[in-house]
């Protein structure tokens, strides 16, 4: 779970970086309406993830519990049941694929851009479809806790992808090229995975024999409500951008598409630290260890509450000189809409391990209908809101929903399922947020009359804050006890093991 973690915050900050450098490099190749027109094919192939119903969650939830019990042979059927599922999900996905293309002249008045939607769609569509099948293999990988291998591929896919659009783009080639690029690169990754997972899970058998009916009733007994989620997740991060193109026109899109790329970074930076505990929970479910579930939920929680903090003082003290410097200036007003997103994103983020529980242990029921809630009233508001105040109405309709959801209702829905006091749930939660804000204000005094749009002075910014923030947390945030278990954390990790040692003996 240390490599895990290491190697998923790494891949997500090559990630980062590589996205700083191509975003104005692409938005410049292609301009404000092809971008916008980029965004939008994203959006709609975004939604394809809710083809597999949930099944990826289902698969990764019980091959987990039935590694905890050291069931083998149970581990195999459900990963040979989901294998057979997703291939046939994948040729619905090429159904639905030909379908846009053969249907996409209604939205295109423009013969241009429909040729263009065309070409793209059939060469992102088949690659997506191609990706259903390699869910399996991505389960068996992490309900093993081997994140850090899927970070591994990741990592070298985006280096890969990232050199070929520069080269291509300085040569002049367009959007097509970036959906050739993105195929390539996706289906290569998926084959990797592949091998990976058979290579360290050998124990894992795939026969159309092992392929069980009632498994696959149980597993979509577990998958309707994460279907559900996932539906609302859409609703409430995806079609802002339809609602946006509809009202206020494509350029709009690209403006408030780099408010919602900064602050879905900043959710799967969080994730990427605390996001692979769902089959720890499950493995611990297996072992009935429920002890150990309440004291892992609280100690995470804290982890998860001092980075989110953390990342929205950076976002609140230097993002709008972050912005100019990276997309221009024309588009500061982004800096806006984050600073609407980011109480609320905080106060999500803070809490995905309590998320991460209900899916561990299949009682993510009540979370799907309270996420369905959410989703409506974003949709509700922000169709409302943007005919009055623009982006700021559709970034307040997605920002209200979310801030009520997760400060009220999930904290006392997670308390009842683990039989918790709530008062002990909110005590870790709220004083965690508490030492977190103090030396956030700490960072935005000391931070503010150095700060300029200079990337140098935005990386010493950085730099200097996170060593100063995380060394005063390590010392005021965590228990002895905690403290010791970090310390065994950081030196399990070869690369960081004698970093770890020197600085833990020196405070």
């Amino acid at each position: 779970m240390a490599r895990s973690s290491f190697l998923r915050g790494g891949a997500f900050f090559v990630n980062l970086a590589v996205t700083l450098l191509l975003t104005p490099l692409v938005i410049g190749s292609l301009g404000d309406k092809m971008y916008g027109l980029w965004i939008l094919v994203g959006t709609l192939f975004g939604f394809y993830d809710l083809f597999n119903f949930g099944l990826a969650s289902a698969n990764q939830r019980f091959v987990s519990q039935a590694i905890g019990k050291k069931d083998h042979k149970l581990a195999s059927s459900y990963a040979s049941t989901s294998f057979v599922v997703f291939s046939a999900i994948g040729l619905l996905a090429i159904v639905v694929t030909l379908a846009i293309f053969f249907g996409a002249k209604v939205f295109f008045p423009n013969v241009k851009s429909y040729i263009l939607f065309r070409q793209v769609v059939v060469i992102l569509g088949i690659g997506i479809a191609l990706s259903f099948p390699s869910r399996t293999f991505f389960g068996v990988l992490s309900s093993n806790l081997r994140y850090d291998l899927i970070s591994f591929v990741e990592i070298i896919k985006i280096l890969v992808r990232s050199v070929l659009i520069v080269f291509f783009l300085k040569l002049g080639y367009k959007i097509l090229a970036l959906a050739v690029l993105t195929f390539v690169t996706e289906v290569s990754g998926y084959f990797a995975l592949l091998i990976l997972s058979v290579r360290e899970a050998p124990y894992i058998k795939y026969s159309l024999f092992l392929v069980d009916k009632k498994k696959l009733t149980q597993m979509f007994r577990y998958s309707f409500y994460t279907f559900v989620n996932q539906v609302a997740d859409k609703i409430r991060f995806n079609i802002d951008n339809f609602v946006i193109a509809g009202v206020l026109g494509l350029a709009s899109v690209t403006v408030y598409s780099i408010a919602a790329r900064l602050m879905k970074y900043y959710k799967s930076f969080v994730f990427c630290i605390t996001g692979i505990t769902t089959p720890l929970f499950s493995q611990y479910e297996g072992k009935q260890d429920y002890e150990n579930i309440k004291k892992k939920l609280l100690f995470f929680i804290k982890i998860s509450v001092f980075i989110s903090v953390f990342l929205g003082v950076m976002i609140f003290v230097g993002g709008e000189f972050f912005i100019i410097r990276w997309v221009g200036e024309k588009y500061s007003f982004a800096y806006q809409l984050c600073l609407i997103f980011v109480v609320p994103f905080a106060i999500m983020s803070g809490q995905l391990p309590s998320t991460q529980l209900l899916y561990g242990i299949s009682k993510h029921r009540f979370y799907a209908l309270t996420n369905s809630v959410e989703a409506i009233l974003n949709l509700a508001l922000s169709l409302v809101l943007v005919h009055f105040i623009g982006l700021n109405g559709v970034a307040l309709g997605t920002a209200i929903p979310m801030a009520v959801m997760r400060l009220v209702v999930q904290p006392v829905y997670t308390c009842k399922v683990l039989n918790m006091k709530v008062s002990s749930y909110l005590k870790v939660l709220t004083l965690s947020f508490l030492k977190a804000f103090m030396m956030g204000i700490l960072i935005w005094v000391v931070a503010t009359p150095f700060l300029q749009p200079s990337y140098f002075r935005l990386f010493i910014f950085g730099l200097g804050s996170s060593c100063g923030y995380f060394f005063f947390i390590y010392k005021i945030g965590f228990t002895d006890d905690e403290r010791k278990y970090l310390e065994g954390l950081f030196q399990s990790i070869p690369v960081l093991k004698k970093p770890a040692q020197f600085l833990f003996s020196r405070t």
